[in-house]
């Protein structure tokens, strides 16, 4: 086959990947003239930060709007106060708690990240249709509280989370707007895909006795004696949380823990004896899992693909593709002796 033909062929697709499901959309503010027009009104909450709620707004929705002209579609940022508020308003009349970072409401139906959208969307909006339309629950736009906090002692709350994670993307929405609630709260973000963070949440869990299986678990917060992880994460879970240590305050846990001896105690080790508690099979197992990625899999088409095109064949496309691999291998090598 004509190598030109390859380029021609693979240069669309990857293109198409490298927009990352970027698009364009229309995007109307919420007013009360947009309830019962006809129109079937989609409210998107998300926040900018989210690559989920880009992608949904970016493109999955303006292609369902070219699809389904008689929708319009209304964004509200969740790191706006009010749209939180909103957010919870609608959640408390629908009794649906919600815990992903991308939420679209429709009627009085709430679907909670992408695969609920991806999974319902299409049928809610061919059935409003069908009933000429749907408007958007009432909501009460309230002003803002003007009471002052009256000397409350700070509440210092470490929140430990990692890239990509989107529980954790939602709990650290949540927890700012608890902020602005609480104004004694104060929070430090920790990533554990660093290495010193990743050993200040060892050493935090172990001395406020957290069971190992669940130490180094991300998103977690942890705030006096006491700590919520991942499905615990709700609104409610939180606010409960705060509320315990809002007369006493609380201390500033890490404030007393230097790198230096973080990283010179068993904190590291103790998390190297964890992993290698784990047998042949599941390191096996999860080094299978985790290599069907998508990323990959591009990555090596563009790699074999360019190959091809400057003409290599046979043993060197086993050779290039032998070292591609030893090079991933090894860097994962590096990025885990890092990490502990």
């Amino acid at each position: 086959m004509n190598k030109k033909f390859y380029f021609i062929f693979f240069i669309p697709i990857f293109w198409y990947i490298s927009l990352n499901f970027w698009g364009s959309g229309t995007y109307e503010p919420f007013t009360a003239a947009a309830q019962g027009d006809g129109y079937v009104n989609i409210l998107l909450f998300g926040t900018e930060e989210c690559e989920v709620c880009r992608e949904v707004k970016e493109y999955v929705l303006p292609d369902v709007k070219a699809k389904y002209p008689q929708i319009k579609i209304h964004y509200f940022d969740l790191d706006v106060v009010e749209n939180y508020e909103i957010l919870l308003q609608l959640e408390k009349k629908f009794q649906r708690e919600t815990t992903e970072s991308t939420i679209i409401v429709i009627g009085d139906n709430i679907l909670d990240g992408k695969e609920e959208i991806g999974k319902n969307l299409d049928e809610y909006i061919r059935l409003f249709i069908k009933r000429g339309g749907c408007a958007f629950p009432e909501i009460e736009i309230r002003g803002k509280d003007e009471a002052t906090v009256k000397n409350t002692l700070p509440l210092y709350m470490a929140l430990f989370i990692k890239p990509g994670c989107k529980e954790c993307d939602r709990t650290y929405t949540t927890l700012k707007y608890l902020q602005n609630e609480h104004p004694h709260l104060q929070i430090r973000l920790f990533d554990v895909s660093h290495r010193k963070d990743i050993l200040i949440q060892e050493t935090l869990a172990e001395n406020i006795g957290i069971p190992a299986a669940t130490k180094l678990l991300a998103p977690m917060v942890i705030l006096g004696a006491d700590y919520l992880v991942k499905e615990k994460l709700t609104i409610s879970d939180l606010e409960a949380l705060i509320q315990k240590y809002t007369a006493s305050g609380s201390a500033c846990l890490w404030a007393d823990i230097s790198i230096d001896d973080v990283a010179s105690s068993a904190a590291g080790e103790k998390i190297a004896e964890r992993f290698l508690q784990f047998g042949a099979l599941a390191i096996f197992g999860s080094g299978l899992l985790d290599g069907v990625n998508p990323c990959a899999f591009a990555t090596i088409i563009f790699l074999i693909s360019w190959l091809s095109l400057i003409g290599k064949k046979g043993k060197e496309l086993l050779l290039v593709g032998c070292s591609f691999t030893l090079a991933v291998f090894f860097t994962r090598i590096v990025r885990y002796d890092n990490c502990i």
